[in-house]
């Protein structure tokens, strides 16, 4: 919760506090995934996100969602898309599935699938970006102008 208040240095604390305690908590694992991703840390996102899948091979959609998310900052796409397809309850990540499209130049679908997104979520992409507290200005500057291109579209 706090990274959602932007409070990032505490809860990177508190994650790593209870990383520390609980090292093969996959659920900590996931979470703490979510902060790096949200401080832009992405590398060492990874590094944990594999760390946690080597203690779940059965994987789910704590781990996947952010793993899709991590390709598609480091301009992954192809895997990106792959890690979204495992998603078995994919919500908020129909607006990724949105990007990825747009940024894979398939403008049509990426249209669909936000129209897609804002139906099934009840949150336009505004509302959606709001939700993503990315700590870097120019994260969620990317993200509103890719969103504003689709609808233009």
């Amino acid at each position: 919760k706090l990274w959602r208040e932007r409070d990032y240095e505490l809860a990177k604390y508190h994650f790593e506090k209870a990383k520390e305690l609980c090292p093969s908590d996959v659920f900590i694992l996931s979470r703490y995934v979510n902060l790096l991703i949200y401080l832009g840390e992405f590398d060492k996102a990874f590094i944990e996100l594999k760390r946690a899948m080597r203690l779940d091979p059965f994987s789910h959609d704590l781990l996947f969602g952010p793993e899709a998310i991590c390709h598609f900052w480091l301009d992954n796409y192809d895997l990106a898309m792959q890690s979204i397809s495992k998603i078995k309850i994919a919500r908020t990540h129909l607006f990724y599935v949105s990007l990825l499209l747009f940024k894979k130049k398939e403008f049509s679908e990426a249209s669909k699938k936000l129209k897609e997104a804002v139906a099934i979520t009840e949150m336009d992409f505004q509302a959606f970006v709001n939700s993503e507290p990315y700590k870097d200005e120019e994260n969620i500057k990317k993200l509103i102008q890719d969103f504003q291109s689709i609808e233009n579209y």
